[in-house]
């Protein structure tokens, strides 16, 4: 198992300390990253990528729970990409928005029957681009789902949001596919969200 060294995980909670003060104390701060570097120093397959994904995480918890007691945190669009076992799209696609928009925006996936891990082409062929992605599917939730700006449904069998801004990506599962043809995913979406950052006023950074 590869562990996140104490002055990473020290370095990740200042960080989000610093940028969210409103959304909770220093000790809650350090409690999400405790629990966010608990959970995936066990799973993570690139820990190479381990402090990024930990921080991604505890962000993502630190925000929520700020969404929740109504804090004024700095506002900035939140995407929820969706598909059905969360394992490749909706991981991807996210990740792809991050790297491109960094802090300008807020991304979360999640899927409606949720994988036990990722698909392993999908880590290979992203992490062939320098881009990692959450290790461990996530269940759709009213957590989760939250109140995003965009709902971005990536496939069918997706149910309707009532009330929220959606749209849908036909884009094919990469399950089972070789890796010539995850790749071509991947292309696809790299292609797409970068335009869906463009359309909804994200600045990019890369």
């Amino acid at each position: 198992m590869d562990a996140l060294p104490d002055e990473d995980a020290e370095r990740i909670v200042d960080n989000l300390h610093h940028r969210y003060p409103e959304a909770a104390d220093r000790e809650t701060v350090a409690a999400i990253v405790a629990e966010a570097r608990s959970s995936l120093e066990s799973v993570s397959q690139h820990p190479e990528f381990l402090a990024i994904l930990v921080q991604k995480r505890a962000r993502s918890e630190l925000l929520a729970r700020a969404r929740e007691i109504g804090a004024d945190v700095h506002r900035v669009p939140d995407i929820l990409f969706v598909c059905v076992h969360n394992a490749g799209r909706s991981p991807m696609a996210a990740a792809f928005a991050e790297h491109y928009a960094g802090d300008h925006v807020h991304v979360r996936s999640a899927g409606t029957d949720p994988a036990d891990r990722l698909n392993p082409l999908v880590v290979e062929v992203m992490a062939e681009r320098g881009i990692p992605v959450h290790d461990v599917p996530s269940a759709m939730s009213n957590r989760s789902i939250g109140l995003p700006d965009l709902v971005v449904h990536l496939g069918d069998h997706i149910p309707d949001l009532p009330g929220l801004r959606q749209v849908t990506w036909s884009v094919p599962d990469p399950e089972g596919e070789p890796i010539e043809t995850v790749r071509a995913i991947a292309d696809d979406l790299d292609t797409r969200v970068r335009d869906l950052l463009v359309d909804i006023g994200v600045p990019l950074v890369r």
